[in-house]
């Protein structure tokens, strides 16, 4: 059985919750965790362990990277016995990508919807470009449930 480690930003977001379903139902093992960010309707996760992390604020990537490095040591603790780490956002990939820095483990990236700040020429948008760019090298699924 596969261990799947699942980080989010968003632990009440439907998406994720579906996701984590979807491989438990076919045989994962989902430890699921990250933060509350309070904007989404909660949806029940039977069977599945989930451990909060605190809450962060929406909207605000570069704010909620700074709240999830802090919680690093935290989130290799959690997923120390993961197979697969499962993220979602820019934000959420860097910051399991920093927890597992040094592990073997596999990524795997859900792409939801392309944000308005890859579009930009701002500071801002050429560092998360940037980011962005250095944190798919260590990718080694992406899944892709935009249509955009």
């Amino acid at each position: 059985m596969v261990n799947v480690f699942i980080f989010t930003t968003s632990i009440e977001h439907t998406t994720h919750r579906k996701a984590a379903r979807l491989l438990q139902s076919n045989g994962a093992n989902v430890l699921y965790s990250g933060f509350y960010r309070n904007n989404f309707p909660e949806g029940k996760l039977e069977g599945i362990k989930v451990v909060s992390l605190g809450n962060v604020s929406h909207g605000n990537y570069f704010k909620r990277l700074i709240t999830g490095i802090k919680t690093i040591k935290k989130i290799r603790t959690l997923g120390k016995d993961s197979d697969i780490v499962y993220c979602f956002t820019l934000d959420g990939l860097l910051i399991s990508y920093l927890s597992f820095l040094f592990s073997k483990k596999k990524f795997v990236f859900q792409v939801q919807d392309i944000r308005p700040i890859f579009f930009g020429t701002s500071l801002i948008s050429k560092l998360a470009k940037v980011l962005e760019k250095y944190a798919l090298r260590h990718v080694s699924l992406l899944v892709v449930s935009s249509p955009n």
